[in-house]
């Protein structure tokens, strides 16, 4: 049985250089009624990769887009790996992809404290750009649910 849902929705591009996650801004939060209950976290994210730097050969266009209990800092739960994974001998083609992470995870926090649930991102290769909310080079819309489920 759902006892309660959270919804938000995102529309504006954000990006990372960085190897390590950082925060997006999609992210919500829910206050389990119950310790014994489940959050079903259930989140779609639109994403692009794009090389912005001299890279060698057989490098990978590729992003992770994960859900953390918390922020980037907190415990991940999920990991979705997107992006471009064959190789090529030469550095000078303009590597991009582009895709859909999506998600749908049961998770038990076991407390009736507000629990936040962030969607982070990070790139595989330095010299890419990695995009949220982004469908090849425009805005595009996340969204993220949170369903309280019955844990009885």
């Amino acid at each position: 049985k759902i006892l309660q849902m959270q919804t938000m929705t995102y529309g504006t591009t954000e990006s990372t250089t960085s190897t390590s996650y950082v925060d997006s801004s999609i992210t919500d939060s829910i206050t389990p009624v119950s310790s014994s209950n489940n959050v079903l976290v259930l989140c779609g994210v639109p994403t692009y990769c794009v090389k912005t730097g001299a890279v060698s050969a057989g490098t990978r266009a590729r992003m992770y887009v994960s859900i953390f209990r918390g922020d980037k800092d907190g415990t991940k739960l999920q990991e979705c790996a997107l992006g471009w994974n064959g190789y090529d001998s030469s550095s000078e083609i303009n590597f991009t992809s582009e895709g859909m992470a999506t998600f749908a995870y049961i998770d038990s926090p076991s407390t009736t404290s507000a629990q936040t649930y962030t969607m982070c991102f990070k790139v595989l290769n330095t010299n890419y750009t990695g995009y949220v909310n982004n469908d090849y080079g425009s805005d595009a819309i996340s969204n993220i649910v949170l369903l309280e489920v019955d844990g009885t």
